[in-house]
C-alpha cells in the first residue's frame, strides 16, 4: 500500500514501480515440490492493484523478467499493489 492514497502521476509520464521476488519460494503452489506447474505460475505473475479493500484487484500490464526475479510495471497512482498469478 503506498500513500497518501489517490496520488495521481501524470498519464502522460507515468512512474515505474519494480518487485523483487527472489526470496519466495520456487514452490508457488506450496505442495512440496518444484514442478513445472511452478514454472507455469512464475511465467503468470503480473502486478494487481485496487483502489480500495472493498473493491476487486485489477491486472496491470507487466514486464516479467524471471531471471532476475523482478516484475515492473508503469502506475498512474499511489495505491494498494500486489504479484499475483
Amino acid at each position: 500500500r503506498f500513500s497518501p492514497s489517490g496520488l495521481q502521476f501524470d498519464p502522460l509520464d507515468p512512474a515505474d514501480i519494480k518487485f523483487n521476488f527472489l526470496e519466495t519460494d520456487d514452490d508457488l503452489d506450496d505442495d512440496g515440490a518444484i514442478t513445472p506447474a511452478d514454472s507455469t505460475f512464475t511465467s503468470m505473475l503480473a502486478i494487481w492493484k485496487r483502489e480500495n479493500a472493498n473493491e476487486p484487484w485489477f491486472k496491470q500490464t507487466s514486464i516479467l523478467s524471471t531471471e532476475l526475479h523482478e516484475i515492473e510495471a508503469e502506475i498512474t497512482g499511489f495505491t494498494e499493489y500486489i504479484i499475483a498469478w
